[in-house]
């Protein structure tokens, strides 16, 4: 079993072996691996932002996502939220329960999650559940707080699309920077650089 994942291995490898062998596509691979430590900067700033955000986020919306699962619509809360509800049209009876999406800013690991479900899967959904919030320990209403949706438009133009554009302009910058043929063309065109003060 070892013998032929290794033999898997080694064909997976082989594009990299050609790519050595052609000088444009070597210069290439070159040049983005140069890239790479940069983007440990880009990471890092991404990271201060989602970190930021869900430390605001958490102050303000921790706690106040929570909806009652059946029934108990706008103004009761928790308090009616319990027991059961008797649907008529299905002909049983449903548990109510007081509970928080899956995507919350209750804690921080939870709030990170939601950031980064915001920035890459979907934010309307978690927008809408945060505009819909009224006061703690009470259902939502649609609509009841308009003015969160700001947060998300915030995060949505700092932390996605800021850093998005600071990830793409160091791409781009490090493969202009390498694209010296030389060792020291690659030295001569970093000190040009950080002399030109354009």
């Amino acid at each position: 079993v070892i013998k032929g994942s290794i033999s898997k291995i080694g064909r997976a490898l082989r594009p990299l072996r050609l790519a050595n062998r052609i000088d444009a596509v070597r210069e290439l691979l070159e040049a983005l691996f140069a890239t790479l430590p940069p983007m440990g900067y880009v990471i890092w700033l991404w990271m201060m932002f989602l970190i930021v955000f869900a430390l605001i986020g958490m102050g303000l919306f921790g706690g106040l996502m929570f909806t009652c699962s059946y029934g108990a619509g706008f103004p009761d809360g928790k308090t009616e939220c319990s027991g059961v509800e008797a649907v008529s049209s299905l002909g049983f009876i449903m548990p109510r329960a007081w509970i928080s999406p899956y995507y919350n800013f209750d804690n921080t690991p939870t709030a990170i999650l939601t950031l980064f479900r915001i920035t890459y899967v979907n934010f309307v959904s978690n927008m809408f559940a945060v505009v819909d919030i009224t006061y703690k320990n009470t259902s939502p209403s649609p609509s009841y707080s308009l003015h969160f949706s700001l947060y998300f438009v915030a995060y949505l133009l700092f932390a996605a699309f800021f850093i998005m554009n600071v990830f793409v302009a160091f791409i781009s910058d490090g493969f202009r920077m390498n694209q010296g043929g030389t060792d020291a063309d690659i030295s001569y065109n970093k000190i040009v650089r950080q002399i030109d003060t354009r």
